[in-house]
Parts: C-alpha cells; structure tokens; sequence
C-alpha cells in the first residue's frame, strides 16, 4: 500500500516496494501511453520533494544496492536536480542554484 507518511512520491515508493518483492513488470509493447500523468512543478515544494526522496533511498536501500555501490550517489545528484527545478518553478532561484550545484559535485565525484 501506499506510504501515507510520504509527502511526496507515493508511487515510486510503491513501485520500488513492489520490485522489491520480486513483482515482475513486462513492455506492454504499445506505442501510445495507457494513462494520462499530469504534472507541474509549480506549487511542490523542494524541501517536501528532497525528504522523500532520502526517505525512499534509505527505506529501499537493498534494491538500491544491487546496482552498484555508486548508484545511490547517482540517484541523490538526479533527486537533486529534481528539487532544483521544482525550486526554479517556485521562483527560488538561489535554492535552484544550490541544489545544481551539490548534485554537479556529486557527478563530477562519480566520473573521476
């Protein structure tokens, strides 16, 4: 079910809890999408954003794992950059600028 507790990313909460299980996703093999997913930035809030995300790399961290010991580091810089454009859609562009710039070390951590 889903975590009530998240502010924010239910669903990918569910799907990694569900992965996690061992549930078997298959290509549906159509070219035209199955569900309609609106989305905007404006309005979400970053903060609410970046705590989820923390909250769903660690409560699924032995998924996370097995794709390498640097993956949790490449999905905490592309969470990052998440925040960051929710941040810039709010007009908080000094918040924006300082999310780029940590997930940037990050990357540049990771290609050297």
């Amino acid at each position: 079910s889903f975590d009530m507790k998240l502010p924010r990313l239910q669903d990918l909460d569910f799907f990694l809890m569900m992965a996690g299980q061992g549930v078997k996703f298959h290509h549906v093999g159509r070219k035209e999408g199955m569900c309609l997913y609106n989305k905007a930035d404006a309005g979400r809030s970053p903060e609410q954003v970046l705590k989820s995300f923390a909250v769903i790399r660690e409560k699924h961290q032995f998924l996370i794992n097995t794709y390498g010991s640097s993956y949790n580091d490449e999905l905490h810089a592309k969470h990052l950059t998440v925040a960051a454009r929710f941040a810039q859609a709010n007009g908080d562009h000094d918040l924006s600028t300082r999310l780029k710039t940590e997930g940037f070390r990050i990357r540049k951590k990771l290609s050297s």
